[in-house]
């Protein structure tokens, strides 16, 4: 019951933005998805279905739905989770959150009084930004103590489109300790047992990567606390 609680209690709702129609569903990736384990995934990549200027006006565009990418630390499991609304266009941008980047930002563009999605963008924390649609309408930046959180889901209101968003965040700390525990495990469990080596072969390369960038991002104390762990466990 306490890691549970424990659990709840660094996960932070913001949002969600926008309308919900008298039709639309609610969903929530915290609650349908990563209830236990928030703090093992990482988004890894982002679709943003989008009407193309051939569908429709180019004045009329507006985001379809979103669909998002998650990497398991600890399994190396990969799991892609589309949120879409009725409208069956296939357009889509997709984004590549780079090893050892994290969403730090969440930019929406509404048009028609917060009816419309018409832009998704988002900034990490390298400094890179990558919007999708047309920014012609109200602005609206999601963030959430923007330095010492990491955006690690979503959730929202589907229709015939996606109606509304809101973030998830988690503290940055946390985040980042727990993948390097997880990582400098998996590490020390590859250097003793054949059998797990041979099974977490390429799935440790990926791992290998996002730690080298991790260990670059560690400010004082948590380089600390990395060092330690390191040296416990290598």
């Amino acid at each position: 019951m306490a890691q549970k609680e424990e659990q709840e209690d660094i996960v932070k709702y913001v949002g969600p933005f926008g309308h919900g129609s008298e039709s639309y569903t609610f969903w929530d990736e915290y609650e349908e998805n990563f209830k236990d384990d928030i703090l093992k995934n990482k988004i890894t990549k982002i679709k943003i279905y989008y009407q193309s200027d051939e569908d429709e006006k180019i004045d009329e565009k507006y985001i379809i739905g979103i669909s998002l990418t998650y990497m398991n630390f600890f399994t190396g499991e990969i799991k892609e989770i589309e949120h879409k609304g009725t409208d069956n266009f296939t357009n889509y941008k997709e984004i590549i959150i780079k090893p050892g980047d994290y969403l730090k930002k969440f930019h929406i563009n509404f048009k028609d009084d917060f009816d419309r999605i018409s832009q998704i963008g988002f900034t990490t924390y390298n400094k890179n930004e990558i919007f999708v649609g047309i920014k012609d309408g109200l602005d609206k930046i999601i963030k959430e103590n923007e330095d010492q959180r990491v955006i690690v889901g979503f959730y929202g209101y589907l229709g015939e489109r996606l109606e509304g968003i809101g973030c998830l965040f988690v503290k940055k700390d946390k985040y980042i300790k727990s993948f390097l525990f997880r990582f400098f495990m998996i590490r020390y469990l590859i250097k003793k047992n054949e059998k797990f080596k041979n099974e977490w072969d390429d799935k440790y390369k990926e791992l290998d990567k996002e730690s080298q960038y991790v260990w670059k991002a560690m400010n004082s104390p948590d380089a600390i606390f990395a060092k330690i762990i390191g040296y416990c466990v290598c």
